[in-house]
């Protein structure tokens, strides 16, 4: 049997005037070319990581770390970081049993379908989009913490198409062997806002006592 074309596909709100409410598809993997290689913290590309798509929408990069102070959720649609919205794909890496690319593990196999009205304020047509995954133990719909373990995939190509398209293949981007990717990046932690008060009330007071 031949590997099946593995799409994951989003009904993306684009911008209302232009193309109203529309649906395309993403995919990744097709027979003979294939995303593999996704691994965990560790480097090992086991099957069964959650991974789902990251979407900037004021036109930022994917380089600054995510943070919090009190978790992230994950929920489908929500806000990682302001203006990046996920979209959980509710499924997990694979590995592809049979055909030319028997054996390949960490595999992005799966399809998902993404509804539209959770795309608040809206996905815009050449906004920027990557690959999320979490690390071993994370399952679809976790509350990422401080020291939760990701990966982010990025690639020039990974834009909202501008011309309507109803279907962008990128598996030519997978047509040689995947290096390892891990989920090497760590949320870091931002201080909760009673803790910058305790700081700045602590600094007050020391300042006060050098001068007295």
């Amino acid at each position: 049997m031949k590997f099946q074309k593995a799409i994951l596909v989003l009904a993306l709100s684009l911008t209302p005037n232009v193309y109203g409410q529309v649906g395309f598809s993403l995919q990744f993997s097709d027979f003979g070319n294939a995303l593999t290689n996704i691994a965990d913290e560790d480097g090992m590309t086991a099957p069964g990581l959650s991974w789902g798509i990251l979407v900037a929408e004021t036109g930022s990069d994917f380089s600054s770390p995510l943070s919090t102070a009190s978790g992230l959720s994950t929920a489908d649609g929500s806000e990682l970081a302001p203006g990046f919205r996920f979209f959980d794909s509710g499924q997990t890496t694979a590995e592809i049993p049979e055909g030319p690319l028997a054996g390949s593990v960490g595999v992005i196999t799966s399809t998902d379908t993404i509804d539209a009205s959770l795309f608040t304020p809206g996905i815009d047509p050449g906004d920027s989009f990557a690959l999320i995954w979490f690390g071993r133990g994370f399952s679809a719909g976790d509350t990422l913490q401080v020291g939760s373990n990701y990966g982010i995939l990025t690639n020039s190509n990974f834009i909202v198409p501008t011309d309507g398209s109803t279907l962008v293949s990128f598996d030519e981007n997978f047509s040689d062997v995947d290096p390892i990717r891990s989920a090497s990046l760590v949320v870091q932690s931002i201080p909760e806002p009673s803790s910058l008060l305790l700081v700045g009330l602590s600094t007050f007071a020391f300042l006060r006592r050098r001068r007295s």
